[in-house]
């Protein structure tokens, strides 16, 4: 991840967010408390992603057959419920 410096910078007093040298950890308490929303939604988006996908497996055709009846396709969908409800866990 790219990072991000400002050498030299000035910012005016009355821009500043909190204490002068307290961002750390104003963005810590931040993302803290967004935690399990942010959790939740991901959650959500790969609930329906799952749900897609059933979709496309069953429906998309491949040298003559359906997606789903491929042995190496059908790996996927059946371990990813599994996955979804220990999300679903460990975000409640």
């Amino acid at each position: 991840m790219p990072e991000l410096i400002f050498d030299q910078c000035k910012i005016p007093r009355h821009n500043l967010l909190g204490e002068e040298g307290q961002g750390f950890a104003i963005a810590k308490r931040a993302l803290q408390s967004d935690r399990f929303g942010m959790s939740a939604q991901a959650l959500g988006i790969a609930e329906a992603a799952y749900d897609l996908a059933g979709n496309y497996v069953q429906t998309r055709v491949k040298f003559g057959h359906a997606l789903s009846s491929h042995e190496s396709i059908q790996i996927k969908p059946a371990e990813m419920p599994v996955k979804l409800e220990t999300s679903r866990f460990l975000v409640c």
